[in-house]
């Protein structure tokens, strides 16, 4: 997520846009989430205010189905369970 994160920083400041990391840094015109974030109010705010709210999904979570609990180790299944959630 990190490599992909500083590249499309990278490109777009290449091509001429701003780009801000905080929902604190207003102005700006959409908000791009990469995996999941925990500051669901401020996504609710940008998007009262008609900001839209682009998430990109990569299917990071989803393996440990694949092993199960006892493979996996229930650690590591709540915690991709829970980003599961938080990405909902």
């Amino acid at each position: 997520m990190v490599s992909f994160q500083y590249k499309l920083i990278d490109g777009l400041k290449a091509r001429g846009f701003d780009v801000c990391q905080h929902l604190a840094d207003t102005p700006y015109q959409a908000v791009l989430v990469i995996g999941g974030m925990r500051d669901l109010a401020g996504l609710w705010r940008a998007r009262r205010r008609g900001i839209p709210v682009v998430q990109r999904l990569d299917g990071m979570n989803w393996l440990h189905r694949l092993a199960g609990i006892r493979k996996s180790g229930a650690c590591h299944y709540l915690r991709a369970e829970y980003g599961n959630r938080l990405l909902r």
